[in-house]
């Protein structure tokens, strides 16, 4: 989401979630369910492979190589 330059309010949005549990996730806060990753992965046009890579850089070469 960041390295994308999307605001956590604008990716509650993307994924049908209120902006304070994307934020409780990315504090590591909130225990995310299969289905909310797959709808994040989504929101983010990444694989849910991708999700577990905290290596950003690599997010931006797989979206340019779609």
């Amino acid at each position: 989401r960041e390295a994308e330059n999307i605001t956590q309010e604008r990716f509650a949005d993307m994924v049908g979630k209120l902006g304070r549990l994307v934020s409780g996730i990315e504090a590591g806060r909130v225990n995310v369910g299969f289905d909310l990753l797959c709808r994040i992965a989504e929101g983010l046009d990444v694989s849910l492979g991708a999700l577990g890579d905290r290596d950003p850089d690599k997010w931006q070469e797989r979206a340019k190589s779609k």
